[in-house]
């Protein structure tokens, strides 16, 4: 690993830090705000999947037309392409419901 990856992952690993004590010092905000919406299973958490996410979709992002779709990373992340269709049932049948 470069001197480069190392800074990034090291930036990467405190940025997630930073996110994982914000949504455990907002917990108690987010669960009252909450308590009466349907949330989707991951919404404002941040666990090992999302990290993978993390690391794999940002680290490939050298510029905005180097953007892959998400459906790229499926064979890359295991567990993204189920959370992806589950999400996708959950916010069409919210849609619905509207």
């Amino acid at each position: 690993m470069s001197l480069n990856q190392d800074n990034q992952e090291a930036r990467a690993i405190e940025s997630i830090n930073l996110y994982k004590q914000l949504l455990k010092n907002s917990a108690h905000i987010k669960n009252e705000y909450l308590k009466n919406v349907n949330t989707f299973d991951n919404q404002l958490i941040f666990n090992e999947l999302n990290e993978k996410c993390y690391f794999k979709l940002y680290s490939e992002i050298k510029d905005i037309n180097s953007t892959k779709p998400i459906n790229a990373f499926y064979e890359e992340i295991d567990g993204l392409e189920e959370l992806n269709k589950k999400l996708i049932n959950f916010l069409w049948l919210h849609e619905i419901n509207q």
